[in-house]
């Protein structure tokens, strides 16, 4: 597994696939953004300034907008884990998967694997003015440190 960091990424539109099943094509950019949840130590409650501010989580999100197939889209809809509603007090790490996303032109493609990934089960969908099905979804994990893992062919 390679570690890359994220400031080396530059996706533009490109084929998105979760666990094993092909999803659609995004349309626009794909967006990855990072979020650290960071405690603040502080010796006397009434400082302002903390002692120490210790990072407690990371958290990578990856967000798109899909353009799903009239056929694709009761099996994105419909297949077990991907957008239905989850019960309330639902494990979602019970969802984790393999998110692969291939960039570029055939014969000049890169391929970006993110292996323990979680789709987010907030989305929202709409019908363009062309009839095509768009799904604004979020996938996320945690990781380590200043580097996310992924394995890019």
């Amino acid at each position: 597994m390679l570690n890359v960091n994220e400031s080396s990424f530059n996706f533009g539109s490109g084929s998105v696939s979760y666990k094993g099943t092909f999803l659609g094509e995004s349309r626009g950019s794909i967006i990855i953004n990072r979020k650290t949840s960071v405690h603040e130590v502080k010796r006397d409650s009434s400082s302002i300034i903390a002692d120490a501010s210790l990072v407690t989580g990371i958290r990578m999100e990856i967000s798109m907008t899909m353009v799903v197939s009239e056929e694709g889209i009761d099996r994105f809809f419909n297949r077990e884990h991907f957008l239905q509603c989850p019960a309330i007090g639902a494990n979602l790490n019970d969802t984790v998967g393999e998110l692969v996303i291939k960039t570029g032109k055939t014969g000049n493609q890169s391929e970006f694997t993110f292996p323990y990934v979680i789709i987010q089960p907030d989305f929202s969908y709409e019908i363009d003015d062309d009839e095509n099905h768009l799904i604004k979804v979020m996938f996320y994990t945690f990781v380590e440190a200043n580097h996310m893992n992924v394995k890019v062919q």
